[in-house]
């Protein structure tokens, strides 16, 4: 478990009444597996922290059908930034994939961060900077053409979501069916075992 202030300790260290102004404004929040943090059509006005568990974001189709489009674990970030900074309705809902704890920054309190402290200021920066590459990293994965590759780019840059998440989620975040996924990663596999093999023959 990971807790926001002791996060922001280790991009810039903070002194005392800095942690005290944090810890006096942030809100957290436990949340059960499969509960909602933001709902579609809801204005978001948060920035959350997860100090423990796991939280996906996912889409709902003209069908009804969900679509997982990222997942965020422990010490990851998550908002809905067009929401948060236009006010406009939320694009996807947030769900906890696993019972969690989130702790919460609202706009009125980062405000008040910043205006006491300019220290907060470059820390925000530091945490959109973080946003922003997460979901560059998404973004890269989605463009590969072959699920293979997206599958291990994944594998890549985010093993611990092969830890923590459902089968199914990720399946629906690289993209294919989650019986696809089992076929595939089984597919992988034998293929490794037989590279291994003809590496042991050849030595």
């Amino acid at each position: 478990m990971q807790n926001i202030t002791d996060y922001f300790s280790t991009l810039i260290p903070l002194d005392a009444p800095e942690k005290e102004l944090l810890e006096r404004l942030v809100v957290r929040r436990k949340f059960a597996r499969k509960q909602l943090l933001l709902s579609i059509g809801e204005r978001c006005t948060f920035v959350g922290f997860i100090e423990e568990g796991a939280v996906r974001h996912c889409s709902i189709d003209d069908a009804g059908n969900e679509r997982t489009c990222d997942i965020n674990l422990e010490g990851n970030w998550i908002t809905d930034s067009k929401s948060f900074t236009t006010g406009a309705p939320s694009r996807y809902n947030l769900q906890a994939l696993k019972s969690c704890r989130v702790a919460f920054l609202s706009h009125q309190a980062l405000e008040q961060m910043y205006a006491a402290f300019p220290k907060f200021q470059a820390i925000s920066r530091m945490i959109n900077e973080r946003i922003i590459l997460r979901l560059g990293e998404i973004s890269e994965m989605l463009l590969l053409p072959m699920p293979e590759e997206r599958y291990k780019r994944l594998l890549e840059t985010n093993r611990r979501i092969f830890e923590q998440a459902p089968r199914k989620d990720i399946a629906h975040l690289i993209g294919i069916a989650p019986e696809s996924l089992s076929r595939m990663t089984k597919r992988l596999y034998e293929g490794e075992a037989q590279k291994k093999a003809g590496t042991k023959k050849a030595g």
